[in-house]
């Protein structure tokens, strides 16, 4: 699969299907990434692949200012960062073996 043809939200993306409705106990997954970010892609594509909803910011458009402020503010300095909720999971490595713990 080539770049060109990998699945990429736009500037925000919001994935509506879900298994389990998003609630306090199940609070909805937050990806904050960018367009040219390998790892944001892949982040994208295995939330997608586990039919997991979820909501994409591109931290690097004008618009989405106040969630690169986010992230920074947290002193996080590199994307993907991936949040359920207000609990922070870390970047695409950390969501992996978050997932596969969860699936256990």
């Amino acid at each position: 699969m080539g770049r060109e043809d990998r699945p990429y939200p736009g500037n925000v993306l919001h994935m509506p299907y879900s298994p389990e409705p998003s609630t306090q106990a199940n609070p909805m997954l937050t990806i904050y990434g960018s367009k040219g970010c390998t790892f944001c892609v892949k982040a994208v594509e295995l939330l997608t692949e586990k039919e997991l909803p979820f909501d994409y910011y591109d931290i690097k458009v004008p618009e989405q200012k106040d969630k690169l402020d986010f992230i920074k503010n947290q002193g996080l300095r590199t994307i993907p960062q991936v949040y359920q909720g207000d609990t922070h999971i870390g970047g695409y490595q950390e969501l992996v073996r978050y997932l596969n713990h969860a699936d256990s």
